[in-house]
C-alpha cells in the first residue's frame, strides 16, 4: 500500500486529512478512489491501515482502522555525523542512509572541510528533509529520521556522539584504530554513533580530541572510501551486526 507520513495521532475510527503535495499524489499521480487502502504513519512511528473516504486536488479525507505490523524500523539507533561534503553529495548520504536504516543524520563542520557557510544547513534544510521524508515513503519506514542543520563546531558533534552507547570515530589512518568488526563484536549496538570526515578526512589533532573525549577510532578497512561512500559502509555494517540486514 502506498504509505504517507502525518503529524497527527493515529488510532483507529480517527478521521485524518491529507493536504498538500500528498493530496494531489494520492488523487492525480496515483489516481486513487475512495475505498481504497493507504498505510499511514503519525509521530509514535506505528503504522495504521487507512481507508480513503474522499478525495480532491486539495484534501483527502482518510478513516484509520487498524495498526500494522512495524517491519521498517531496525532497533538499533544508527545517528550518522558526516563532515560537510562539496556539491551535493549529502543529499546522496541522507537518501541511502535512510533507506537502509539510519535514525538521524547530522552534517557539521571540521578542519578540513571546505565548505564554510554557517548558514548553508539552515537554507538547505529543507530540501535535505524532503530528501528524507521521501526515501522514508519508499523503502517503508515507520519514522522520518532527523536531518539537523549545520553542527558548525566539531566539538558539539562530539558531545552528540557521547549520548549514544558506542561512539565512534571512524579515521584514515591506521595508526591507533581498532577494526570496526571487533567493536560491533564486543560493543552494545542499542545505540551508535559515528563521526565520518568530509574529503580531506580528519586532522590528527580531530582524532586525538575524539579519543581523550572517550569515542573508540575505528578503521573502514585498508582501502580510502570517498566520503559519501564511508557513512553507509559503517551504517551497513552496523546493521548486520545487529542482525538488521
Amino acid at each position: 500500500m502506498p504509505r504517507f507520513f502525518v503529524e497527527q495521532a493515529l488510532s483507529p475510527g480517527v478521521l485524518v486529512t491529507i493536504s498538500g503535495e500528498d493530496a494531489h499524489h494520492i488523487s492525480r499521480a496515483l489516481r486513487m478512489r475512495p475505498g481504497e487502502k493507504i498505510t499511514l504513519c503519525g509521530p509514535e512511528g506505528l503504522p495504521h491501515e487507512g481507508i480513503l473516504l474522499s478525495l480532491n486536488r486539495e484534501t483527502v479525507q482518510v478513516q484509520m482502522g487498524d495498526p500494522l505490523l512495524v517491519t521498517g524500523e531496525p532497533n538499533v539507533s544508527v545517528t550518522l555525523l558526516v563532515g560537510m561534503p562539496k556539491q551535493d553529495k549529502l543529499a546522496l548520504i541522507i537518501q541511502k542512509a535512510v533507506e537502509l536504516g539510519a535514525s538521524e543524520i547530522i552534517p557539521f563542520s571540521s578542519a578540513r572541510t571546505v565548505v564554510r557557510l554557517p548558514d548553508a544547513g539552515k537554507e538547505k534544510l529543507p530540501r535535505w528533509q524532503k530528501i528524507a521524508r521521501e526515501a522514508a515513503m519508499q523503502c517503508g519506514r515507520g519514522k522520518i529520521p532527523r536531518v539537523r542543520p549545520v553542527v558548525v563546531s566539531f566539538d558539539q558533534a562530539l558531545a552528540i556522539a557521547k549520548e549514544s552507547d558506542t561512539p565512534l570515530f571512524c579515521y584514515e589512518e591506521s595508526v591507533g584504530t581498532v577494526p570496526l568488526s571487533s567493536v560491533l563484536n564486543s560493543c552494545p549496538l542499542s545505540s551508535v554513533s559515528a563521526l565520518i570526515g568530509p574529503e580531506g578526512g580528519f586532522a590528527p589533532e580531530e582524532a586525538e580530541k575524539a579519543r581523550q573525549a572517550g569515542l573508540t577510532l575505528v578503521s573502514l578497512g585498508s582501502r580510502i572510501l570517498r566520503c559519501e561512500t564511508a557513512p553507509l559502509c559503517l551504517l551497513s555494517a552496523v546493521l548486520y551486526a545487529a542482525g538488521e540486514l
